[in-house]
């Protein structure tokens, strides 16, 4: 009797160990998940895929694993292969092209769990050009974001940003694994921090010393060898005002002197400071949606700084006499002054008070005797010829050619305090060439006036 019990208990043991796996039974008891369904092994020159399926029916619970397994692999090359492998794939369990075979098996309740191997270089070879960009993309985003920590443990921040900002370009514009909402929120976190501090503001004058700096204190809150635009408006003769710009670099010290490098700035006014990151900004404008491109737009305008400012002439305190003669091209002097009108309405811009002179004297020299004995409250003359050179045909259209000199006298001491030199310029009729000489000639004046 205890014979017979024996070999029924050895049995019953060959038919179990006929259904399960000895390994799984070793690694997790008869109830027990495998092991390698969490963690499963992956040898050299393989890739490894689990897969799962939940039914009372064996057969249709494994076809389900298989299924997933399958999936797996279309992410993995890029490309949906169920319907090429799937009848390869369960009735050989294997799929010989990419040298995939089911290796380990094993049910628990109702579930079926498969794990299967594949060849790593026959997988590489089939991944779809879709896949290898997008790997390429993170490895080009992961570097970007390695610079922008750098910039920012270096101190500088608008780099940092920049980098950031290449990365959101580089998430949205090409398949990545990267989230661009998550990178947007990393740059708007770094251009928070910057502040800008102005001291030494000097308004008569429109200069000022500007530091650039990061509201963190865990580090110095210097930003160094930032890109900083300085933001104004400028007019000349033909366009009246436009926004201009003059730009600038925080350096080594986070710190620079701003001075109005350019003529054309008007005479009063504000100069506001912001870093410069307008070509990242147009670069992404088109990528982005219009309200998270605006995100970034107010973000940065947040934190730019200002000041106001309003010239004062030396000039300002005196009568300046005007006396600009216009000759045609067989030097005739003309009866119109359209050039003087110009540039008495320009000097009336700078604040500055003209008296017209119809002297027809042609020298300069010789006229400024004769204004200083005729104007003696007027310590400045501003002297000029304008006159038609040639009318040209290019093509079909005559055009007129006009030459053109203004000088600036001290008539205190005869000195030519500015002299443009001779200018040159081409119009569709006299007008226009005429006016083109006035506006060059206001651009010389206005780095003085």
């Amino acid at each position: 009797m205890v014979a017979k019990k024996a070999g029924i208990t050895v049995l019953c043991l060959l038919l179990l160990c006929s259904c399960v796996d000895f390994q799984t039974l070793v690694k997790t008891g008869l109830q027990g998940v495998p092991l390698w369904v969490s963690q499963p092994d992956v040898r050299s020159g393989k890739e490894t895929f689990v897969g799962q399926g939940t039914d009372s029916n064996p057969f249709n619970a494994r076809l389900e694993a298989m299924h997933s397994i399958l999936e797996q692999i279309s992410s993995s090359v890029g490309e949906d292969v169920q319907e090429r492998y799937y009848r390869e794939f369960t009735t050989t369990d294997a799929i010989a092209e990419l040298g995939v075979t089911v290796v380990r098996e094993a049910r628990v309740e109702e579930i079926t769990y498969l794990m299967a191997e594949g060849d790593a270089k026959a997988l590489a070879a089939q991944r779809t050009d879709l896949v290898n960009k997008r790997n390429a993309q993170d490895a080009l985003i992961a570097s970007l974001l390695s610079q922008t920590d750098q910039a920012y443990r270096d101190n500088q921040d608008v780099q940092a940003i920049q980098y950031g900002l290449d990365a959101l370009y580089a998430a949205v514009t090409e398949p990545s694994s990267y989230d661009a909402d998550t990178l947007l929120k990393r740059s708007l976190k770094y251009i928070d921090a910057i502040r800008f501090r102005l001291s030494s503001v000097d308004p008569a004058h429109a200069t000022a010393t500007v530091r650039v700096d990061r509201k963190r204190l865990l580090f110095s809150p210097k930003v160094r060898n930032a890109p900083i635009a300085a933001r104004f408006l400028s007019e000349n003769l033909q366009e009246g005002r436009f926004e201009d710009r003059l730009l600038f670099n925080s350096g080594s010290g986070g710190i620079f002197q701003f001075h109005p490098y350019i003529s054309s700035i008007i005479n009063a006014g504000e100069i506001s400071f912001v870093i410069d990151i307008q070509d990242r900004l147009e670069k992404l404008k088109p990528v982005l949606s219009a309200d998270v491109y605006q995100s970034l737009v107010d973000a940065v305008e947040a934190h730019s700084v200002s000041f106001s400012y309003a010239f004062v002439s030396p000039y300002a305190s005196h009568p300046m006499v005007v006396n600009i003669q216009e000759y045609s091209i067989d030097g005739t002097l003309l009866d119109r002054h359209e050039v003087q009108d110009k540039m008495v309405s320009y000097l009336t811009t700078e604040g500055i008070t003209s008296l017209i002179d119809t002297s027809a004297t042609n020298d300069g020299v010789d006229l400024a005797k004769e204004i200083r004995a005729r104007y003696p409250d007027s310590p400045y003359l501003l002297y000029g010829t304008v006159g038609v050179v040639e009318y040209p045909m290019v093509g079909q259209t005559r055009l007129v050619v006009a030459s053109g000199q203004m000088r600036l006298y001290d008539l205190a001491t005869g000195n030519v305090v500015i002299d443009t030199t001779e200018i040159k310029a081409t119009g569709e009729d006299q007008e226009s060439a005429f006016s083109q000489i006035a506006a060059v000639a206001a651009s010389f004046f206005s780095e003085y006036l």
